[in-house]
């Protein structure tokens, strides 16, 4: 008896890994060797470490990106982000590449459901302690799984869309050879932004002068 309930147990477990919704997630397309590498702030190649994760938002993220001026806007961003699996990094097997299928199950009622897929990028190991930042908004949308879910979240393709960071970065050389980057974009301290006030303020008197 134990052992029919253990197998009903293990069938049933089978059962729900097959209904999980997956996502390819990479920097680079197996079929054409097209790749996209990932550029610091400062012109740096990112080979290995950073953060990388996908999930969306379930309404117009354009004023929380618009409002990464500033750590608390950091914060705002990702309060609002709905994440799709865990975090990876950059560079786990090949320098400045990375690649995973994530699989999670989606229902008819996860606040997934039609929204569209997102990649996060940041410069640390965890996105909430990142101070670099880019955000790919991908072609395809997150549907619930019937019977399963699949999508591609790659940022080398040419229907994703950069909303912050930018293209055209310093070039990079990894396994698939050299491409430019992906260009990560820093968000600034509170105290430079006031000295940035500061500054204008400053011309601002000298000019009235």
């Amino acid at each position: 008896m134990k052992k029919l309930l253990l197998g009903a147990v293990l069938a049933l477990l089978g059962g729900l890994q097959l209904q999980a919704g997956n996502v390819l997630v990479t920097n680079y397309n197996e079929d054409s060797a097209a790749q996209l590498p990932i550029s610091l702030a400062s012109g740096a190649a990112l080979l290995k470490g950073g953060s990388v994760q996908i999930g969306t938002w379930t309404s117009d993220p354009s004023a929380l990106i618009a409002g990464l001026t500033s750590p608390a806007g950091r914060d705002a961003l990702l309060a609002a982000f709905v994440s799709f699996g865990a975090t990876n990094a950059i560079g786990n097997d090949v320098d400045g590449l990375y690649q995973s299928d994530k699989s999670v199950p989606i229902a008819g009622n996860s606040p997934l459901v039609g929204q569209s897929i997102y990649t996060l990028i940041g410069n640390n190991a965890a996105l909430d302690t990142s101070d670099q930042f880019a955000i790919v908004k991908h072609a395809g949308a997150f549907a619930a799984d019937a019977p399963v879910f699949a999508g591609t979240a790659d940022i080398s393709l040419a229907g994703s869309n950069v909303l912050f960071g930018s293209l055209g970065g310093p070039s990079i050389t990894t396994a698939l050879g050299a491409a430019p980057s992906l260009s990560l974009k820093a968000i600034p301290e509170p105290m430079s932004v006031s000295l940035l006030f500061a500054s204008l303020a400053l011309v601002a008197r000298r000019r009235r002068a």
